[in-house]
C-alpha cells in the first residue's frame, strides 16, 4: 500500500498493528491514514489497538481457547507410555531417529530447527542471518532462569544436546568457557562447524552422536543445555538420556532443558512404534516423557530443582522447562533447605 508519509506516524507501523494483534490486513486506506493521523506515537497506536473492542474479543477467545485445553489436560488419565526398551529395541528406536535426522540435515538443515518457511533451503541465504541472530532468545533464557531463581549465573564446560546448526551454540560459548555440543546429524554439525569458524568461534567441540556411549564417555561439564531436542525423541530415549547426562553433571552446576511432559492423546508403546510409519526424509516425530519420570530422574542424580514452567516451545499446552542445580553435596542440599524453611 502506497500512501503519502504526511501523518503523525508511519502508516507501516499502523498496517502491522493490524496484520500482529488484528490478525488481518487493513480494511481501507482511510482507514490507515485515520489512524495514522490521529496517534502520536507507536505507543499510543498500540494502545488503542489493544483496547478496542476486536481485539479483546479475539484475545478472549484465544485465552478461552488456551483454558480449554489446560482443563482438558488437567483432568486427562494417562495412556500407556513404555519408558524402557530392551537393548535391541531401543538400538532401533534410536537408529530411527537419527536417520530422520541426518536426512533433515541435508535436506533441510535450518528449517527443521525452526520451522518457518522463511527458513527453508530455497530462502536460507535471504534470512540466515536473521535465523542466526534468533539463537540469542534461547540463550538469554539462562540469565531469565537464574534472576528469578537467585541463582549464580553457570559458567565453566556447557553440554549442549541437539546443536543443530549451531543457532545457539555460538551464544553459550560466549558465556561459557567451553562448549561440548552434540548432535545425531553429520550434515547438521558440518554447517555448525562452517558457522563457527566464520565467526571467530573457538572453544566449541562438536560431536557427532551416533549412540548414547558418546555422551557416557564425554568428559563431566558444569552445565546442560537443550531446547527443542528432547521433544523429537521417544520415552525410552528421553529417559536414557537424561539419566546419563543428569549422572555427568559436575556438582555444584545447573541445567536447563525443555520437553513435553503432557500431550492430549499421546501414548507409545515400543513394539507398535517400531512396526509404525518411519517418516525419514519428510518430517520429524513429536514425543513426551511424563512429568513424574523427569521428576525422578532428576532426583534420583541428586539435582534440586528451581523451577518448571509450562512453555510455548511446541506450540500447543503440555511442554514445560526444568530449571535447576546439583548441590555440591547431600549435605549442603539438606542445609539449603532447612536454611529456607
Amino acid at each position: 500500500m502506497a500512501l503519502e508519509e504526511s501523518t503523525r506516524i508511519p502508516t507501516h507501523l499502523v498496517v502491522a498493528a493490524y496484520r500482529t494483534l488484528l490478525n488481518r490486513e487493513p480494511e481501507s486506506e482511510e482507514a490507515i491514514r485515520n489512524h495514522a493521523e490521529k496517534h502520536s506515537s507507536a505507543e499510543d497506536l498500540l494502545g488503542a489497538f489493544l483496547n478496542c473492542e476486536e481485539f479483546r474479543e479475539k484475545a478472549s477467545r484465544r485465552y478461552g481457547d488456551h483454558m480449554a485445553r489446560v482443563a482438558s489436560v488437567y483432568r486427562q488419565r494417562m495412556n500407556h507410555i513404555d519408558v524402557i526398551a530392551s537393548p535391541d529395541d531401543f538400538s532401533r528406536i534410536f537408529a530411527r531417529i537419527r536417520d530422520q535426522w541426518t536426512a533433515l540435515g541435508k535436506t533441510e538443515p535450518y528449517w527443521s530447527v525452526v520451522t518457518q518457511d522463511r527458513f527453508r533451503m530455497s530462502s536460507i541465504q535471504k534470512t540466515k542471518n536473521d535465523f542466526y541472530a534468533s539463537g540469542a532468545d534461547s540463550d538469554r533464557l539462562i540469565d531469565i532462569f537464574c534472576q528469578r531463581t537467585n541463582v549464580v549465573r553457570p559458567s565453566g564446560v556447557c553440554l549442549e544436546l541437539g546443536c543443530g546448526v549451531g543457532r545457539v551454540t555460538g551464544f553459550l560459548a560466549k558465556r561459557f568457557d567451553h562448549v561440548i555440543a552434540f548432535d545425531v546429524s553429520q550434515g547438521n554439525l558440518d554447517l555448525a562447524r562452517e558457522h563457527l569458524s566464520e565467526t571467530g568461534i573457538r572453544n566449541v567441540d562438536l560431536v557427532l552422536l551416533r549412540d548414547l556411549a558418546d555422551i557416557e564417555l564425554t568428559k563431566n561439564f558444569n552445565f546442560f543445555y537443550s531446547v527443542i531436542v528432547l521433544q523429537h525423541n521417544p520415552p525410552p530415549v528421553i529417559a536414557k538420556l537424561l539419566r546419563i547426562i543428569m549422572a555427568k553433571l559436575n556438582s555444584g552446576g545447573g541445567f536447563l532443558f525443555q520437553l513435553p511432559t503432557h500431550l492430549k492423546g499421546y501414548e507409545f508403546i515400543v513394539e507398535r512404534y517400531l512396526l509404525s510409519h518411519d517418516p525419514v526424509g519428510n518430517g520429524f516425530e513429536i514425543h513426551a516423557l511424563t512429568m513424574h519420570n523427569v521428576l525422578e530422574i532428576i532426583q534420583d542424580a541428586g539435582g534440586c530443582l528451581k523451577e518448571v514452567l509450562a512453555d510455548n516451545w511446541t506450540g500447543t499446552y503440555g511442554s514445560h522447562t526444568f530449571f535447576g542445580v546439583k548441590p555440591q553435596d547431600a549435605h549442603a542440599h539438606l542445609n539449603e533447605m532447612l536454611s529456607a524453611s
